[in-house]
């Protein structure tokens, strides 16, 4: 009798221990804060050459983390390029190409895996695409959308403060249960507004004037929340990514705004992470950002349960020798008005076929000579063209293909007003010119 229960005790002490082990290894699982800024050209910030002060509190994040210079999105407007970045897969697999289209909820993201492994999960949103309408809400368990009701608004303020909210209440619980943050900062995208006592520096004339100025004011709500974040403590145990959707063009090649074609001042893309215990460097390589979806999951001690496109980037961000080789980073744009055009970025070239209403054209850059793409060598490089064109295709068939295992999801009808707030912000592809749009309104 005293042996049974002796044995039964054992054994309840080991599930204890274990039940115990479990929840420690949890807890040692690192949290994540991932902020992503609309509409940022990775060449306007100090940190990437820019020579004015625009970022001045991004500059001092980027000293401390590892700065990839060549990152590459996989699209250049914001629905196509945050459904990759949160899925690892290319537009031809996730069908979110137009903007009416869902990323279906058959398509897994990095909320629903984290949130699946038992990280909480939440988000605070600042743009139309970030609605509960176009699936990039799937697998957050907290979801603060407050910030939406005004497309015009000025949201970089509301943003941190929700923020530092959050980060307040998570610190005061001290629950133990690691946590997954994204924060969206709109205010770099057009129409471009004027801010007191900061866009002076930059000038009021001209939009890529007011363009900088947005992005200084970006730059100090986040001064804020690192501020806030330093505080509380959460360094030590959190990863920080810092990541665009996409970038914006001045006509450097003939187009203004975004999603009008895949030149690098519409898609090469500021991406910063900090790792707890990481030395900081800079990495020269190209790397597309489809690839940060791995790297989280890999840095929390999980895989991916799903196809995807992407690859870890955890040996470049450890410094790992050998482990920097440029990576190809595929880039596509397609609208229900005309649109197809690809691309595909190895390390210094840079291959484009563009169709567009009127202009059909094959382009190849070299960027160690060239870093504007301002000289087209298609014709007199065709042993590039030939590979990377075969390679693009390649990559592309493939991405259809896993693309065809999914179901495809639309609005059945856009509303009026989702009408107008697409128009207001250039994505019904009208000619928008952000110096006569509308203004967007200052914080209340």
């Amino acid at each position: 009798m005293k042996r049974g229960l002796f044995v039964a005790g054992l054994l309840i002490l080991l599930a204890a221990l274990a039940w115990s082990a479990a929840r420690n290894r949890a807890k040692k699982r690192p949290n994540l804060l991932m902020i992503t800024i609309d509409t940022l050209r990775a060449d306007h910030l100090g940190t990437y050459g820019w020579r004015r002060p625009t970022s001045p509190n991004l500059d001092a994040f980027a000293a401390k983390s590892v700065v990839f210079e060549q990152a590459q999105s996989s699209s250049s407007w914001t629905l196509p390029s945050l459904a990759s970045l949160m899925t690892s897969l290319l537009p031809s697999t996730h069908h979110c190409e137009t903007d009416s289209a869902i990323l279906c909820p058959s398509y897994t993201t990095l909320a629903e895996m984290l949130r699946d492994a038992g990280y909480d999960t939440s988000i605070v949103a600042s743009h139309y695409f970030l609605n509960a309408g176009h699936g990039l809400q799937q697998g957050f368990t907290r979801i603060d959308t407050r910030i939406l009701q005004d497309d015009l608004s000025i949201t970089s303020p509301k943003v941190t403060d929700r923020g530092i909210d959050w980060l307040t209440d998570k610190a005061g619980a001290n629950d133990g249960v690691p946590w997954f943050l994204w924060l969206h900062y709109f205010d770099p995208h057009g129409p471009y507004l004027p801010h007191e006592g900061i866009s002076e520096a930059f000038g009021t004339e001209k939009d890529i004037d007011l363009y900088d100025g947005e992005i200084a004011f970006t730059d100090q709500h986040l001064g804020r929340l690192f501020e806030t974040f330093e505080r509380l403590g959460f360094a030590q145990d959190t990863i920080v990514v810092v990541v665009a959707d996409h970038g914006e063009e001045f006509m450097e090649h003939g187009e203004r705004t975004h999603g009008y074609d895949l030149h690098e001042e519409t898609v090469h893309v500021p991406l910063i992470v900090r790792v707890p215990g990481l030395a900081p460097r800079r990495v020269i390589s190209t790397v597309p950002t489809v690839d940060v979806l791995p790297t989280l999951l890999e840095l929390c001690g999980l895989k991916a349960g799903v196809d995807i496109e992407g690859r870890s980037l955890t040996e470049i961000l450890r410094g790992d020798p050998g482990a920097d080789a440029d990576r190809d980073a595929p880039s596509e744009v397609r609208w229900k008005f005309g649109y197809d055009i690809i691309s595909l970025r190895r390390g210094p070239w840079k291959y484009i076929e563009q169709k567009k209403p009127d202009v059909r054209s094959k382009m190849l850059f070299d960027h160690a000579s060239d870093p504007k793409e301002t000289t087209n060598l298609h014709d007199s490089q065709s042993g590039v063209v030939t590979e990377l064109r075969s390679t693009l295709r390649a990559r592309l068939e493939r991405a259809r293909a896993l693309g065809s295992g999914y179901e495809r999801c639309e609005f059945g009808g856009m509303t009026p007003t989702e009408r107008a707030a697409l128009k207001n912000l250039g994505y019904t592809g009208e000619d928008m010119d952000s110096s006569s749009s509308e203004p967007k309104e200052p914080p209340k």
